[in-house]
């Protein structure tokens, strides 16, 4: 990005944790980390409201994270002539660059991919009064208009909430419509999953009866089950735009406002039926003991710390003590203007400052909070200084400010982790001072009674009573049901002389924290252990409580509910059990891999790490010719194979479908490449003896090597990945080691890939028409119509280049239907005003074949364009035809009983030529081009085509000759009697009007007679 002038950058978020804002936090730090600009990251709540000019003067420039700020601030920051940048919402009436998501993109990828897999019936649910939802569903209405579906199948449901709830209204709102849809599109992943769990309680399957796709690629989205299909966004590419856009505003403040769009990505997963092209994304993992350590210290009672604060500096032993100042301050003055923040308690290097050395310091207008002489005497430009306003009944008290620093880039995480429990400590703060004015007013125990009078009334399970300072404990009849006392035994043990006198030891310490901290700190009691019951099992139970506290605040007793969690803590295990092992080979599954690789470059960075991705070669083709239990059969097998090819040490796992993964600790490249080698000659075996099918199974194979060709385990499981696509590219049954430009041409395709799935959308695609014309009469008898694609971003794209990568994706039935609606209007139009009848030639591919939808589709574009059927002629090449021969045969016969004519295309590339004549309903034979390449009286391939022109006539078939460019070809041809010519002797394929001109438009401008 380059260098800059600005030193340090105001980041206003609402929060700065969480999947969204704190995803875009932890890049915007990890960024200004990097250009040595120091964040000012200032917390302002879920309300909008907030107008506070806190540390203005110590900033440079701000970003504004969505509706952080009100615009009373923004126009305050504006007149002080500040760079300012918006992330997530643009407001055109501020005038200020921003960053916003592609929303458009993202819903048209979900949307198109799924109405490629068949659904029709569509509905929108979001809250349309936030911008960004609002956005959605115009781009959702965009593609209702695109794919030409009508009101009745398209349905937006505006709900209040952008959370669970918003979900769980949307499903009062669907029932309510005459049919239920098959897909919903919704704002935001929150909403998805709240959909999800009512549909699931009103019986309702997802994916199978309704597809379910949200937004944001949220974690919590990819940890719920069914995991969530979502449309991605892109936080490092957001937060570097929004420096590039401050830094550029720095240099020319004049220029023009700026609007950046990033792209976003379509990550299918279980909640839609879109889950084969499902792709998880790598989660950086977070040191658990870490976790741990810092929950420990959270919850951990210090009677020396005279204050919160002074317990949350604690932690910074826990997170490397990075942490270098803390201050608590409160508002003071009556008015706006005459408005000061006085410091309450300050820190420096760990330890308490003396309040009374630094009086100058202790009173701060806002806009130079916190002390400036305090910030730069603790952090150097690279730190990060995290302030959290308090608020009392809505209005602000005062404000919570740490300062930290480091350098190593994976503290990130702790910082991250860090700014979560700053957010519980701004909370804990609050709680405690409106528990300090309830106790003023002589509320506090009112309250607490009547809310655990209700909690008791309405508990399921048993009921405790702790009287503190006795020790006594009463349990109600249901606690000692639990506990396994019989009726007579429970008259005689309703009270005990100590609270954990049936717990095991094992767990009474964790247990008598959490009563510390709840009765010492106030936090939630909520704890888990196990209990010995009387007939001598050890059962899991879950207790919920609250401490009773006097007028003076001492607790003198709790009361809570306890609930026996055994079942459901078995039902947790093998629910973890089956999020880890995959049910079918019972090997470890793809959410194992990347922290198993972690694991081993943690443990032993210096030792090479070969990950070794396996795909089974026509592994689609095996399932379809002998049904889906012998390939489950087949991938059991390989299992089996690879745990008797792999060293004791080595690891492997199915990673989707037909992929296997290996990681091998090898010593080099080349012996890298001959385990792959190895275990790809054990699987190559005929499966007759194995399986009792006749067939034999290959498989290919992508090596990536660690350090060679990544240093992470993201990277080298995709370069793994993009070697074994070329291994199958190359011919199948190899192995292929990853190489750099594999990289780049993966680039390439990635980038033809996601523009093509908004070519028909943003109007790119065209077609152009070669004529075909009679050898006999030397007029036009028809034209084959052929897709090209202008890209506004990639210019135009051969049709080589995304044809099979439409193939592969699955595109293609998109952009077939889009060819076949087009090339029939053309026909129909030519069908009311040519003089003459003439065909139009569509070519079909084994993608479009093989959709189940296929026929339908066409019948439908027939009647919807009032095309004479007769008119039309299907293309399909000979190797489709071979390779679909059981699924192709009753669709040509169902297709010719309505008149359309088949063309049996490249005839004689084949191994099966002649027999296709005789098993498939073709019409016409077009003969592959490369027979008149060099085609000469007396040659081979003279005798060649005149065999075929011999046999097309005895079967009754018409013959086009293909390819034709020379006069002396068009010569040969008119003598082996071939019926129709096609090829650049007469004209390259041309535009529509260029076509008309000059055809069909005058006599004059027809082609001459061949004499």
């Amino acid at each position: 990005m380059g260098g800059s002038t600005i030193r340090s950058v105001a980041v206003f978020t609402q929060v700065a944790h969480g999947y969204y804002q704190g995803e875009l936090c932890r890049e915007l730090l990890t960024l200004a980390r990097e250009l040595n600009i120091r964040i000012h990251l200032i917390v302002t709540g879920q309300d909008s409201d907030y107008a506070d000019t806190l540390s203005l003067n110590h900033i440079d420039a701000a970003i504004v994270v969505g509706n952080a700020i009100s615009s009373h601030l923004l126009d305050e920051i504006q007149r002080r002539e500040l760079p300012v940048v918006r992330i997530g919402c643009y407001n055109a009436h501020h005038h200020i660059d921003a960053v916003e998501t592609d929303n458009e993109d993202g819903i048209t990828q979900a949307f198109t991919s799924l109405h490629e897999q068949g659904h029709r019936q569509f509905s929108y649910v979001g809250n349309l009064n936030m911008t960004e939802m609002g956005e959605r569903a115009e781009a959702f209405a965009q593609c209702q208009h695109a794919y030409g579906l009508s009101s009745q199948d398209m349905t937006t449901i505006s709900v209040s909430s952008d959370s669970f709830h918003g979900g769980e209204q949307a499903v009062l709102e669907l029932a309510k419509l005459p049919q239920m849809p098959t897909a919903v599109l919704c704002g935001n992943d929150l909403i998805a999953i709240g959909l999800i769990g009512q549909l699931q309680k009103r019986g309702w399957r997802v994916p199978q009866d309704i597809a379910v796709v949200g937004f944001d690629g949220s974690a919590v989205a990819n940890s719920h089950r069914p995991s969530i299909s979502s449309v991605h966004q892109d936080y490092f590419s957001m937060a570097e735009a929004a420096f590039e856009l401050l830094i550029a505003r720095s240099q020319t403040p004049t220029k023009a406002t700026s609007l950046i769009k990033i792209p976003t990505k379509f990550v299918a997963a279980q909640s839609s039926d879109l889950a084969e092209t499902f792709q998880a994304p790598a989660v950086e993992l977070v040191d658990p003991m870490l976790a741990i350590r810092s929950r420990q210290a959270y919850f951990s009672t210090h009677e020396n710390m005279r204050t919160s604060l002074a317990e949350f500096i604690s932690l910074n032993h826990q997170f490397g003590e990075f942490m270098r100042f803390a201050c608590l301050a409160a508002w003071q003055g009556e008015s706006s203007t005459a408005s000061y923040l006085n410091i309450t308690e300050m820190y420096g290097d760990f330890a308490e400052l003396d309040l009374h050395q630094h009086k100058g310091s202790l009173n701060v207008r806002p806009d130079f909070y916190p002390p400036e002489q305090l910030t730069e005497k603790y952090c150097n430009p690279a730190s990060q200084v995290l302030t959290m306003p308090i608020r009392l009944r809505g209005e602000l008290w005062g404000a919570l400010t740490f300062a930290a620093r480091f350098t190593p880039a994976s503290r990130i995480e702790q910082y991250h982790q860090f700014v979560e429990l700053v957010a519980q400590l701004a909370q804990r703060i609050e709680r405690d001072l409106l528990e300090q004015l309830a106790a003023k007013h002589s509320k506090q125990t009112d309250r607490l009674q009547r809310r655990l009078q209700s909690v008791a009334q309405q508990a399921s399970g048993g009921l405790w009573e702790w009287n503190l300072l006795s020790g006594e404990v009463n349990w109600n009849d249901r606690a000692l049901e639990l506990l396994g006392f019989a009726p007579d035994e429970r008259r005689n043990r309703t009270r005990s002389t100590d609270f954990y006198q049936y717990m095991a030891e094992a767990d009474v310490d964790v247990v008598k924290q959490r009563v510390d901290a709840h009765i010492q700190h106030g936090m939630p009691f909520s704890v888990s252990f196990r209990m010995l019951c009387q007939d001598g099992s050890v059962r899991w139970f879950s207790a919920t409580g609250e401490a009773i506290v006097d007028r003076n605040g001492q607790a003198k007793r709790m009361l809570g509910s306890l609930k026996d969690v055994t079942d459901k803590r078995r039902n947790d295990q093998r629910f973890q059990m089956a999020a880890s092992y995959d049910a079918l080979t019972g090997l470890p599954n793809r959410s194992m891999i990347s922290d198993q690789i972690s694991q081993q470059l943690k443990a032993a960075p210096e030792q090479p790490l070969a990950v070794l991705q396996i795909g089974l070669d026509r592994f689609k083709h095996l399932n379809d010719r002998f049904g889906h239990e012998v390939g489950d059969r087949l991938l059991q097998h390989i299992a089996s194979v690879l745990k008797k090819s792999l060293r004791d040490g080595d690891f492997f796992a199915r990673f989707s479908g037909d992929e296997f993964i290996c990681l091998c600790l090898v010593d080099n490249q080349r012996q890298a490449v001959m385990m792959a080698n190895r275990l790809l000659s054990h699987i190559e075996q005929p499966l007759q003896k194995t399986l009792g099918v006749d067939y034999f199974v290959t498989a290919s194979a992508g090596i990536a090597l660690y350090p060679d060709h990544a240093d992470a385990s993201t990277n080298l499981l995709r370069n793994a990945d993009m070697a074994m696509q070329q291994a199958k590219k190359s011919g199948k049954n190899q192995s292929v080691l990853f190489k750099q430009s594999l990289q780049l041409e993966h680039n390439v395709r990635a980038r033809i890939d996601h523009e093509l799935r908004k070519a028909i959308i943003k109007n790119e695609l065209s077609l152009v028409y070669q004529p075909q014309i009679s050898s006999v009469y030397g007029e036009l008898v028809g034209v084959e119509a052929l897709l090209r694609w202008h890209s506004s971003e990639l210019g135009e794209v051969s049709p080589a280049e995304f044809i099979p990568m439409a193939e592969e994706n699955g595109q293609i039935i998109e952009l077939g239907l889009w060819v076949l609606k087009t090339a029939c209007q053309t026909l129909r139009k030519w069908q009311l005003t040519a003089s003459r009848p003439l065909t139009m030639s569509v070519n079909v591919s084994a993608g479009q074949l093989t959709d189940p939808n296929f026929l339908k589709n066409m019948t439908d574009v027939i009647h919807a364009s009032g095309v004479d059927p007769r008119g039309l002629v299907v293309e399909i090449t000979e190797s489709t035809a071979i390779s679909e021969m059981d699924n192709v045969r009753s669709l040509l016969e169902q297709l010719t009983e309505q008149g359309i004519r088949i063309a049996l295309d490249d005839f004689g590339t084949g191994f099966s030529s002649i027999s296709l004549l005789r098993q498939l309903p073709f019409n016409i034979i077009k003969i592959d081009r490369s027979f008149l390449k060099s085609l000469s009286r007396g040659s081979q391939d003279w005798y060649i085509v005149k065999a075929i022109q011999d046999l097309a006539s005895a079967l009754g078939h018409e013959v086009v000759a293909e390819g034709v460019e020379t006069n002396q070809q068009l010569t040969l041809t008119r003598e082996l009697q071939c019926d129709v010519v096609q090829g650049y002797v007469f004209s390259r394929p041309i535009p529509l009007k260029e076509l008309e001109a000059r055809y069909l438009l005058t006599p004059e401008t027809k082609i001459r007679r061949i004499s």
